[in-house]
């Protein structure tokens, strides 16, 4: 299963402001057919000050059962 999108407040690492976006805790691509542009949106986040890109520890789960963070 796909974890459903959550709302998530983020500090970030190099300028410290805070701001607010989204992730996946987990994406099953089995069940749906995101491409990876998609995949890494849901995984990660940039910054909207400084454009420092955040990831997140999304775990995927690949049409052939394979499990990657």
């Amino acid at each position: 299963m796909t974890s459903p999108i959550e709302e998530i407040e983020i500090v970030c690492p190099k300028c410290k402001k805070t701001y607010k976006d989204w992730y996946r805790g987990s994406v099953n691509l089995g069940l749906d057919d995101f491409d990876e542009d998609y995949i890494d949106e849901c995984s990660s986040a940039i910054c909207p000050y400084c454009k420092f890109k955040v990831y997140f520890n999304t775990l995927v789960v690949d049409k052939d059962g394979v499990f990657t963070v």
